[in-house]
């Protein structure tokens, strides 16, 4: 089934919001930008543009390089973080605030 937008975990995700895939460390991050949701038995993914991002000096993430040029596939519960986040600017360079970041320094 192919879906615009689901409700997960009472988080509305939709095409278009960005997900955070894996923390690198405080100041950078993966993230996938939405292009559409996938639900295949009873398990939602989500088909992404994966990019790099890292905090700019006004605390900001900002994209800064398409990390895989292909469409990726990612299961809802294997992304770092449950919060999906808007994108402000356009799909080659955009800026988003992420609420926290989880890390711990070996």
């Amino acid at each position: 089934l192919l879906c615009e937008n689901v409700m997960i975990n009472g988080q509305l995700y939709k095409s278009g919001d960005i997900v955070v895939v894996s923390v690198i460390d405080c100041d950078n991050i993966s993230v996938g930008l939405v292009q559409s949701i996938l639900v295949k038995a009873e398990k939602v993914y989500f088909v992404v543009q994966k990019y790099n991002a890292v905090r700019n000096f006004m605390r900001y993430f900002e994209s800064n390089q398409l990390s895989d040029p292909m469409s990726v596939f990612i299961e809802s519960s294997k992304i770092a973080d449950y919060k999906p986040l808007i994108k402000r600017g356009t799909s080659n360079r955009f800026f988003f605030l992420h609420h926290h970041v989880s890390y711990q320094y070996e």
